[in-house]
């Protein structure tokens, strides 16, 4: 009966250089997880902010919308702005102040203006404080906040509708003619707004 034995030569493992080059493969890998666990840490936190924000931005206008139409006041003519921010946030001062929150470890600034507002060829237009009402207020809620020393901010609008104006109804008959030769001009168009 033959006896097989191994050669020192034909022994299986790995040599100081493989593995040498095995920790340093590992480590690179190591550290590029390392290094991608702080990015997602910022973009968590990031989120984090942006939903707290949103939340705060939110609960204020369903607290406005909530109201009564009258009780909802516009703000005034002199209105005071946050210049830090560009554009500068024009905030009412005097029925809506400013509230300072802290949420989730986080300082929040949560500003209200309300302007009146009105419908032109479709499109809503805020009106200069001072203009009678429409029976349409614009909201807009504004939340601030500072993110790694960089300032941020996150804002909502929506429409206050006053909800006894009566919508008015009228009919317009007439003849549309041409004002040059008083011939009468067929399939004329006239829209009221």
């Amino acid at each position: 009966m033959m006896k097989y034995t191994k050669s020192p030569s034909n022994r299986s493992g790995v040599t100081l250089v493989e593995l040498m080059v095995a920790i340093v493969i590992l480590t690179v890998g190591i550290l590029g997880l390392v290094a991608s666990f702080g990015a997602i840490q910022r973009a968590v936190q990031n989120a984090k902010n942006k939903t707290l924000a949103s939340t705060l931005a939110q609960e204020q206008m369903q607290i406005l919308k909530q109201k009564n139409y009258y009780q909802v006041l516009i703000t005034t003519a002199s209105t005071p702005h946050r210049t830090d921010y560009t554009p500068s946030i024009p905030y009412d001062h005097g029925y809506f102040p400013p509230e300072t929150i802290l949420q989730g470890g986080k300082v929040f600034e949560r500003l209200t203006y309300i302007q009146v507002a009105q419908v032109v060829s479709g499109v809503l237009v805020p009106l200069p404080s001072g203009t009678p009402d429409t029976g349409l207020k614009l909201i807009t809620i504004t939340t601030l906040w500072t993110q790694a020393g960089e300032k941020k901010k996150l804002v909502i609008t929506s429409v206050l509708g006053n909800p006894n104006t009566v919508t008015a109804n009228a009919i317009i008959t007439g003849l549309v003619s041409d004002s040059a030769t008083g011939t009468p001009i067929a399939g004329a168009v006239v829209t009221a707004a």
